[in-house]
């Protein structure tokens, strides 16, 4: 099998692409400015700077699958945030209309979709969209990849992606403060929370979307047993014998995920929350 990745100069798409290499698929590689300097074996990997904003877009004519990671996150609140990546996804679906050897792409969008608005838990279809112009993008890129009708499509809304470099996440910031002593302001203790994903876990799951033949679908991906924060920060600041002093604060209560979806629908194989961090500790910070 050939699959082409794009966006795999950033944190997460090093990881993926490694990960491919590995499982010795074929990966065409898309980049922008940068590309990792491992040296991969020629035989199953081959570099492209593919310009997404070009409107004739060339894919490579023997891929099978497209694993579309590229976007522009720089401002969230920026306008022409959503008009880089509307470009992108417009081009991209001209130009898979344009190769009949696609059969399946895998879509990275996010659970930031979903408003702060929202409380108890979130699915699929039950939620209040987040107007912010980053979140307006994948959710419109979603809707415009679904109409593709030769292809199967499936919409991977992400969470906090842990074991990849130079992660800037909820998890990822309160553990760097605890490591550094830091004092901590974090809200409502009481919330359920598993909005984390091993890249191990996500990883595996794309695979198995592209080796077996399931319908077009919109994830929403996760951990399985929810966590109150409250519970999670003790017992990370305990794990890391930390001298932080917590600052819980109230406000709107917030939501927390819904993955039945992706277990009954996609044989999704989830890791509980617990185990997600314990293994983010152990094998990517190197803690025990």
């Amino acid at each position: 099998m050939k699959v082409l990745l794009t966006g795999c100069g950033g944190r997460i798409g090093q990881e993926v692409l490694k990960y491919f290499i590995r499982k010795k698929f074929f990966v065409y590689a898309n980049y922008n400015k940068k590309i990792i300097k491992n040296k991969f074996n020629k035989k199953f990997y081959t570099p492209l700077k593919i310009n997404l904003f070009n409107k004739k877009i060339k894919l490579p004519n023997d891929i099978n699958s497209i694993i579309h990671m590229a976007s522009t996150t720089s401002n969230h609140e920026d306008k022409k945030t959503y008009k880089k990546n509307m470009k992108i996804t417009k081009n991209l679906v001209n130009s898979i209309k344009q190769n009949s050897n696609i059969k399946k792409l895998i879509f990275f969008s996010s659970a930031s979709i979903y408003s702060d608005k929202n409380f108890g838990s979130v699915n699929e279809k039950f939620y209040k969209k987040n107007q912010n112009y980053y979140a307006r993008s994948k959710y419109k890129s979603e809707m415009i990849f679904r109409k593709l009708k030769k292809t199967k499509i499936y919409n991977l809304r992400l969470p906090g992606v842990l074991g990849t470099t130079d992660e800037k996440g909820f998890l990822s910031s309160v553990i760097f403060k605890m490591k550094k002593n830091l004092n901590i302001k974090l809200f409502n203790n009481q919330n359920k929370f598993n909005n984390v994903i091993l890249i191990d876990s996500l990883n595996s799951f794309m695979l198995n979307l592209l080796k077996k033949n399931y319908n077009s679908g919109t994830i929403l991906l996760g951990s399985s047993s929810p966590r109150l924060l409250g519970d999670i920060v003790n017992s990370l600041k305990k794990k890391l014998k930390s001298k932080s002093e917590i600052k819980w604060h109230r406000k709107k209560e917030g939501f927390y995920l819904d993955i039945s979806n992706a277990i009954k629908k996609f044989d999704f194989t989830p890791l509980t929350t617990s185990q997600t961090i314990n293994k983010y500790i152990k094998n990517y910070l190197k803690i025990n």
